[in-house]
């Protein structure tokens, strides 16, 4: 599964910075080439506070290295044992009623409306995807019917407060 993060294998760590090289199970059969690329700062972060856990912040380097070379699976259990491959989607939809289905419409939603047409590319990319064909049937949609219904609402007021001053105007005379 594309959420079994394993140091050393998936995840890497170069130059000062951790950076993902893994396959999408999604998207796979139509986009079998890996997602490559360098992970924010704050997933950096949170990638060595799951390292480290309680242990002292100088001993990181060498936790660090130790799970690549151990080939140390990112998320483990209490024990320290492996997962499986549906650990990670199970306990994330456990803890935030998302599955990852709903949580990557979630961010072509959240990046329509916060970033338009732009926020739709961002939101494909981050998703690895590389066709239109879902962005077009749902996001384009969903925005152009927002527009729509903004411009209505919009007339609305504009007319509503035309009405208001018409009313006030009058009630001077």
């Amino acid at each position: 599964a594309s959420a079994n993060l394993v140091l050393g294998e998936t995840l890497f760590w170069r130059n000062n910075e951790w950076s993902i090289r893994t396959t999408i199970q999604k998207t796979h059969l139509s986009r079998p080439e890996p997602l490559v690329a360098p992970l924010h700062a704050d997933y950096g972060k949170f990638i060595d506070a799951v390292l480290l856990g309680d242990m002292p912040e100088e001993l990181l380097p060498e936790i660090r290295s130790r799970a690549i070379k151990q080939r140390r699976q990112l998320f483990v259990l209490y024990n320290g044992k492996r997962t499986g491959p549906s650990y990670v989607p199970m306990m994330f939809k456990t803890l935030t009623g998302n599955s990852f289905t709903s949580t990557r419409a979630m961010i072509h939603t959240d990046g329509a409306r916060h970033f338009g047409a732009e926020g739709l590319e961002r939101a494909k990319i981050a998703c690895h995807q590389t066709s239109d064909a879902v962005v077009r049937q749902h996001y384009y949609q969903e925005a152009v019917a927002e527009v729509f219904a903004s411009n209505l609402r919009n007339k609305r007021r504009a007319r509503r407060a035309g009405i208001l001053r018409a009313q006030e105007v009058g009630e001077t005379e």
